[in-house]
């Protein structure tokens, strides 16, 4: 069962794509055949780069996890946290400059 309902859509509209140049390639003129066929080929590369844009975002995903994950492993990077953590309340004061 799909569950994503842009990955429905997309099966759908390849399938009605499909359906159309069938359709048009038998029964009407050879201009109209290439115009779909045209249509489906640009189709097909917005298809891919739809794809290759949603292997992007989980590959971003999954070094983000990967990450987190490294910094969650390491003691000293925890160590640092933790110090860090404890500390941010407390007021900065910068030093001044003395005139002579």
């Amino acid at each position: 069962m799909l569950k994503n309902k842009h990955t429905v859509q997309m099966i759908s509209l390849i399938v009605f794509f499909v359906a159309i140049t069938i359709f048009v390639a038998q029964f009407f003129q050879e201009f109209w055949t290439e115009i779909i066929t045209v249509a489906t080929a640009l189709f097909g590369v917005i298809s891919i780069l739809y794809q290759l844009q949603k292997d992007h975002k989980i590959k971003k995903a999954e070094f983000i996890y990967s990450l987190i994950n490294t910094f969650n492993s390491n003691p000293h990077i925890i160590d640092i946290y933790t110090k860090l953590k404890l500390n941010r309340d407390m007021p900065y004061v910068l030093a001044q400059m003395k005139e002579d």
